[in-house]
């Protein structure tokens, strides 16, 4: 079988959301079929992982994006053209070549789509029409109702940006409705997710899928830290280029961290994970707070975590970042929003909390007490152990895509 995979950042090194469920996909489909990757790069230093990535695909294409001009671009695009600027960011000249190659020289017999914006290589393909008679089946992973995400952030955002990112959000509401009528079969991360799908769409081909986490990969063995820590850590972990972990990191910071530190003054909180804002960085100045940028092993700061948090005010989706504190073996506190989506419970694997005071008073009670903290980190362990492991997640796909006794057909 040949698969024609596309998704919207290289899928690999899995070390952010989107990268760790599709670098798991791309597995998934390599052990059943031909795969035919095409994929996109906004991060320079993920260029050095192209040659590692293609070994086992049958073909690849990597098109680099330059970020900056691009969301200038896709902006005005969206202003005089009425289509997303999600859209036009993730659409690159020359990958549509190749792709539009690969689809006319090659029977294609399944394409995976990894993010809605990848849909648009389809659409603007001269071949679209020949693969929709031909029957090839169409597979979309949407993760997320990303035209919620704009909305909301069109919310708590400012004048002119509110105003954008509301018509950004309406415009991908159209989008999404676009793919789910083309589309054979369509995969959100969560329950949550697929409700809001069906409120705004309808249709029956959505299903759910949620993300995993790598166990072998995510475990508490003996830290390599050099620094041994005499003062309790906070750890939050997340890309901190991305509006929703900045907005969170923010939110706790003003209105969390000072309710902490008043009654556990030397409490120290890292902020970890790449592109740090110029807003994120200042957060240093403040004392106590510590902004990694970007690290080469995540799981070093969540071995040093005392309690990992997730204070976040919006969230779409599973949040990667507690599946993977869990399997380390530590005890989290999340907002209810980050929460959402997770089969875990609360009081028991993890402590949920929303209002400032409550997480605050969260985080100093499990500071206090050794024992409940060793409790709560075991159970969510024995929890990502029972539920979150990829292959148990992935094999979900085997009821919705065209397999013949474990090979492609």
């Amino acid at each position: 079988m040949r698969i024609l995979l596309l998704t919207h950042r290289i899928p690999y090194p899995p070390n952010k959301g989107d990268k760790i469920r599709s670098y798991h996909q791309l597995q998934y489909l390599l052990e059943r079929g031909s795969v035919y990757l095409g994929t996109l790069i906004d991060d320079p230093r993920d260029l050095g992982y192209a040659d590692e990535l293609g070994i086992n695909c049958e073909d690849t294409f990597f098109a680099e994006i330059n970020t900056k001009a691009k969301r200038f671009i896709s902006a005005l695009y969206q202003v005089a053209t009425g289509k997303p600027a999600s859209v036009t960011y993730f659409h690159d000249r020359k990958l549509q070549q190749w792709i539009n190659i690969i689809l006319d020289s090659r029977r294609i017999d399944l394409i995976f789509c990894f993010s809605s914006t990848m849909a648009e290589y389809l659409f603007r393909s001269p071949s679209w029409k020949r693969i929709k008679e031909q029957g090839v089946q169409l597979v979309m992973d949407f993760c997320d109702v990303d035209s919620r995400k704009w909305q909301d952030y069109g919310e708590i955002k400012r004048w002119p940006l509110s105003t954008f990112f509301r018509r950004e959000g309406k415009l991908l509401q159209q989008y999404e409705q676009d793919i789910a009528t083309a589309f054979d079969i369509c995969f959100l991360a969560s329950s949550r997710e697929r409700r809001l799908f069906h409120q705004l769409h309808g249709g029956q081909n959505v299903s759910v899928l949620q993300n995993g986490v790598d166990l072998d990969f995510f475990s508490n063995r003996e830290s390599t830290v050099v620094e041994k820590n005499t003062s309790p850590v906070l750890v939050f972990t997340g890309a901190m280029d991305y509006d929703v972990n900045i907005d969170g990191v923010l939110w706790f910071v003003s209105y969390i961290w000072p309710r902490i530190i008043e009654k556990a003054p030397d409490v120290r909180f890292y902020v970890v994970g790449s592109n740090p804002t110029r807003e994120i960085k200042s957060l240093e100045q403040k004392g106590g707070i510590t902004v990694t940028g970007y690290v080469e092993d995540i799981r070093e700061y969540y071995k040093m975590a005392t309690i990992c948090v997730a204070p976040l005010r919006i969230a779409r989706g599973i949040q990667n970042k507690i599946l993977e504190a869990m399997a380390m073996t530590k005890p989290v506190i999340c907002t209810s929003n980050a929460f959402e989506g997770i089969i875990a419970n609360p009081g028991q694997d993890l402590i949920v909390a929303d209002e400032p005071e409550d997480f605050a008073l969260s985080v100093l009670a499990l500071l206090e007490n050794s024992k409940k903290r060793q409790l709560i980190a075991e159970r969510g362990r024995r929890c990502m152990e029972e539920k979150y492991s990829w292959d148990a997640q992935l094999s979900l796909l085997d009821q919705y895509i065209r397999f013949n006794g474990g090979k492609a057909s």
